[in-house]
């Protein structure tokens, strides 16, 4: 059931037929599966981008709280930074690992969502290479603007944009990356004219903003949120589903106007594909009984994460999803990439 739902959900995309979809959808499992003993040795999680930023910050709050669980029997979970080519690297690594369940991915809507649609010989195949554990949680883009620019919510950006097509810039991580494609997204959902302005990373995108070399940004709360609160970014609204906790107040990009748009990031953990559903079980309630401990997800919210949990299903899902997504955008805008 659950495969031909996902084969359904991917829709157009007929390089992720069927087939693919076997290893990365873990079925619900008997209890006894959870009895089974854990091995004498720690995990891996491999985090596919460099130490000290939101993504690492989320593993290692995750690493330490799967490591607390029983289930493991005291072993160790290892965090492992291989960073570089917007994750692909230590994709890579875990996709080529044993299959014992000792190796995980802290995978992020990049490496498993707008880098399949955006590079063209992938060194790792998202849904083959993989078998899903659990989704960790869900990180909203914020629609942001430097404070010159006379606008206070997305309407009146809009309006704006309209007014003066071609003259207002927008930001990104890079070409390919996963907030030019969100803004894509609304540059398509829209109809406005605004110039892309690629960077080589957040930073220095986020500098610019604040010094108001460009007008507008997505990005996120872990490192937007200050220069909000400080008053040198102008938050218009929230890329999600719904309101999150970190921003009541907020209207999001649907409410105000751009109907069943939402955009962002997510944070999983994946293992390799041929992993055994025991093992994947046993990862899986523990990840889950990890997210209702208070302290991890009011921690996670804190960054600007949205706690989920869940089954691999569900995970297998957002995954196919993404994919779908990203894959018919780039096609449908006939874009581009450095």
């Amino acid at each position: 059931m659950i495969k031909s739902f996902i084969a359904r959900r991917l829709g157009t995309l007929g390089a992720l037929a069927a087939p693919h979809l076997v290893t990365l959808c873990a079925i619900a499992l008997p209890t006894p599966a959870l009895a089974q003993p854990w091995p004498d040795r720690p995990v891996r999680l491999v985090v596919p981008f460099p130490a000290g930023g939101a993504v690492d910050i989320a593993a290692r709050l995750v690493a330490q709280a799967l490591a607390d669980q029983p289930a493991l029997r005291g072993q160790a979970v290892v965090v492992d930074n291989r960073a570089g080519a917007s994750g692909s690297i230590g994709s890579q690594s875990v996709a080529r690992a044993p299959a014992d369940g000792l190796t995980l991915l802290f995978a992020t809507g990049s490496t498993h969502g707008t880098n399949p649609a955006v590079t063209a010989h992938l060194p790792y195949d998202p849904i083959r290479d993989f078998a899903p554990v659990i989704l960790v949680a869900s990180t909203p883009y914020l629609l942001l603007v430097h404070p010159s620019v006379p606008v206070r919510n997305l309407a009146e950006l809009l309006a704006l944009a309209r007014e003066r097509p071609g003259q207002l810039n927008y930001a990104s991580y890079g070409s390919g990356s996963s907030n030019h494609l969100a803004t894509e997204l609304l540059r398509a959902r829209t109809g406005i004219d605004i110039v892309h302005v690629p960077y080589k990373g957040g930073a220095p995108a986020i500098a610019d903003l604040v010094a108001g070399q460009v007008q507008i940004l997505l990005d996120v709360w872990s490192s937007s949120g200050g220069h909000v609160t400080a008053g040198r970014m102008r938050l218009l609204a929230v890329a999600s589903a719904r309101r999150p906790a970190f921003a009541p107040e907020t209207a999001t990009v649907s409410e105000s106007g751009v109907t069943g748009y939402s955009a962002g990031t997510f944070y999983a953990v994946l293992t390799t594909a041929g992993t055994s559903p025991a093992r994947i079980a046993i990862l899986n309630e523990g990840l889950n009984r990890a997210l209702e401990q208070p302290e991890l997800r009011a921690r996670l919210l804190a960054q600007g994460a949205e706690p989920a949990g869940g089954g691999p299903e569900q995970l297998a899902s957002r995954i196919a999803e993404e994919i779908t997504t990203w894959r018919t955008l780039v096609k449908t805008r006939g874009l581009v990439f450095d």
